[in-house]
């Protein structure tokens, strides 16, 4: 959606920039090599990074006999 203080030049100017910086990043990915050690590593890493996040209760709030009604909600542990 285009803003009111943005003309369509302005946003086309933008397009570029960002596919100019899109195309340098791609050249420089292609350009540097990780070894396929490493790369696996990474992406354990960020796996074992991520599963707190998904593990993490959350705190809900569920309307309940006229009120709001803080709950946790975890996900089922397997026993």
């Amino acid at each position: 959606m285009l803003n009111s203080d943005l003309t369509i030049t302005d946003y086309a100017q933008r397009r570029r920039v960002l596919g100019r910086r899109a195309d340098m990043r791609l050249a420089q990915a292609l350009r540097r090599t990780i070894p396929l050690h490493r790369k696996l590593r990474q992406q354990i890493l960020r796996g074992l990074r991520a599963r707190p996040r998904l593990i993490r209760p959350q705190l809900i709030r569920q309307w309940h006999n006229g009120s709001f009604v803080e709950k946790i909600v975890t996900l089922p542990s397997a026993a």
